[in-house]
């Protein structure tokens, strides 16, 4: 069972998920989910345009410190940041989380074809607060921001039992 499978299975039935919040996040666990699939499609789908070519650079230039930071140690302070709109939760169903993160699954194994042409390519993007990422970064981004709002989606499970 992977970390998202994970979490919605601890959160309970869709009712409860949808309620269970605490002094850890102004967001429920069922938002921290949808935050994590709109993070997810997004990054996806930018991915998929580079490596087949689609794309160029939205800028010049690398990350702030905070971005390599982030990026360097795996670490995203809490309560530090705000979300980009197209990536704030808006009351999507469970139901509709949990299939959207098998289509992320789907899109994620058919990147792997793509990892080389991926690392090889300079094409930047810039995230609304660490500067401009290379896909690789995006990559890594993917994996520690899931891990920082898994540990946010247990925090909330803690403090509500």
């Amino acid at each position: 069972m992977n970390g998202i499978d994970r979490s919605i299975a601890l959160a309970g039935d869709e009712d409860a998920c949808a309620q269970r919040r605490a002094s850890v996040s102004r967001w429920s666990v069922q938002q921290q989910l949808e935050h994590l699939l709109l993070t997810d499609r997004v990054i996806l789908a930018w991915l998929h345009a580079v490596a087949k070519g689609m794309i160029a650079s939205d800028g010049l230039g690398g990350p702030t410190w905070r971005g390599h930071v982030v990026i360097g140690i795996g670490f995203i302070p809490r309560g530090k940041g705000r979300a980009p709109d197209v990536t704030r939760p808006d009351g999507m169903e469970l139901p509709t989380i949990r299939s959207g993160f098998g289509e992320v699954q789907d899109q994620v194994k058919a990147l792997a074809d793509l990892l080389p042409t991926l690392a090889a390519d300079s094409c930047t993007r810039r995230h609304p607060a660490l500067g401009y990422f290379t896909p690789p970064r995006w990559l890594r981004f993917a994996q520690v921001h899931h891990r920082h709002h898994g540990k946010i989606i247990r925090d909330i499970l803690k403090a509500t039992r």
